[in-house]
């Protein structure tokens, strides 16, 4: 394929690393012969979008930055298409002929925007005299982080077209300074970056994501701790300087403003959706609303209560079958309690852990567990985490199970940390690593309670 668009482009032999890039790009983009869908598809967990490929070594032409343009000359360069930018929407060109003082020939230039001439390839051809450009197209504004551009050491033996003198007026020598707003407001969009939650969930980083959210909640949960430790009112906030409108078409740069703008919206009762109820012993934090809706979405109102979430005599293997049952309902479910479990309701962070390992394909046993869960949710609807304000110390314990019957060969790990008499941090996940004894299991544990219990540190401090 490289010496194919080398070929047909015209391109020479020295920026055969440039065609490379760009068949990586377009095969991780097509389906395989074994597999329907693409590679992107497989690691990002969704169709990619073709809508920006374009001829490889067709001519182009770029929109000058404007602080580069003079009143009389051109307004744009001729370059040639060599690729993509796989950090930003930004495309990658090789400069053929140029009147812009800044942008010299044979160097190699990311621009956002242009206009292609995708039948026309003028490393073979050479340069057409005049093209016929269709009025529709239209340039549209150039990120700024794109007019930094590099000289990657074009081979002096290539193609070199020199510029014409231009017949301008007489102008002042004085240099026009453009103001510089430094590296702090250039900015690089992620190519097909997860623009909702769902689309975050199913990417690669998924692990990340739920991590923040983990933390956003972990800290909330800190001060409301302190709060019923020392006896103070909670007050939501309103903050008037953040941007709600849609996404501009053009880049703005700006400086941010000394000071905020913050409403008082008195104290608090809900935040993100988790309930504060204030008595004399001090605060309670429940999500009983949304428990009753998960039991509500999926039909357990009528459903017998269950005393325990899960039960210890059951194992849980891995569905060989290869056939699943109901798997998109499965996991709606673990995903509505998994939120459950990371927010308010710690007891049952262990099942659900459990269970979500065998969302790809759930069986009959794996469905009982998790209906069990449900049932046990349905009795115990309105339990909340209690903060009385003692003890006034972050306390922390670790526990591990080595090797349980139903997880394999790595053993689980959990931790819980309190403050004020109630959890403000917990975790129950299966380890990564294989140990070979209690000491080691029970060692990995220690590890990940004293990153976290340094971390809580950090928070409190």
């Amino acid at each position: 394929m490289i010496n194919s668009l080398l070929l047909t482009s015209g391109l020479p032999k020295y920026l055969w690393g440039e065609a490379l890039n760009t068949a990586c790009h377009i095969l991780n983009r097509v389906p395989l012969k074994h597999n329907t869908s693409t590679p992107f598809e497989s690691w990002k967990g969704r169709k990619p979008s073709l809508k920006y490929f374009r001829v490889w070594g067709c001519l182009a032409k770029v929109l000058v930055p404007e602080h580069k343009r003079k009143k009389l000359g051109p307004k744009t360069v001729d370059v040639v298409f060599l690729g993509y930018v796989e950090t930003s929407y930004a495309l990658r060109f090789l400069v053929i002929k140029s009147e812009i003082s800044g942008i010299e020939v044979n160097t190699i230039v990311e621009f956002r925007n242009a206009v292609f001439i995708e039948d026309v390839f003028p490393m073979k051809t050479g340069i057409p005299s005049s093209v016929s450009l269709d009025d529709s197209l239209a340039f549209t504004s150039i990120p700024e982080h794109v007019e930094k551009m590099t000289n990657v050491g074009v081979n002096p033996s290539s193609t070199n077209l020199t510029r014409e003198d231009s017949d301008e007026p007489r102008r002042s020598k004085r240099a026009r300074v453009v103001k510089d707003f430094g590296s702090d407001f250039v900015t690089y969009n992620i190519e097909d970056g997860s623009v909702t939650f769902k689309d975050a969930i199913a990417s690669s980083e998924a692990k990340q994501w739920k991590e923040s959210v983990k933390t956003r909640l972990t800290t909330i949960q800190v001060l409301i701790a302190l709060a019923s430790v020392y006896s103070l009112p909670i007050h939501q906030m309103d903050v008037k300087k953040a941007f709600l409108y849609g996404e501009p078409e053009e880049e703005i740069y700006m400086i941010s403003l000394k000071g905020l703008w913050l409403m008082d919206m008195g104290e608090a009762d809900v935040i993100l959706g988790i309930k504060l109820i204030r008595s004399t012993d001090g605060i309670a934090i429940s999500q009983s609303h949304y428990v009753e809706k998960i039991i509500e979405k999926f039909g357990y109102q009528n459903s017998r209560i269950a005393k325990t979430p899960y039960d210890s005599s059951v194992a849980l293997f891995k569905n060989e079958s290869g056939i699943s049952v109901a798997q998109l309902r499965y996991s709606q479910i673990i995903g509505s309690l998994q939120y459950l479990a990371n927010v308010t309701r710690l007891d049952i962070s262990f099942s659900v852990s459990k269970l979500a390992k065998y969302t790809s394909c759930p069986d009959k046993t794996h469905w009982s567990a998790l209906d069990r869960v449900l049932r046990y949710l349905k009795g115990t609807v309105s339990l909340a985490i209690h903060y009385g304000g003692f003890p006034a110390v972050l306390e922390g314990y670790s526990d591990a199970s080595w090797i349980a019957k139903n997880s394999g060969s790595n053993g689980c790990s959990g931790y819980v940390f309190t403050l004020g008499g109630g959890a403000v941090s917990w975790k129950s996940a299966k380890q990564t690593l294989i140990t070979r004894s209690t000491f080691e299991v029970e060692l990995c544990a220690l590890d990940t309670t004293g990153t976290k219990t340094k971390w809580l540190f950090g928070l409190l401090s």
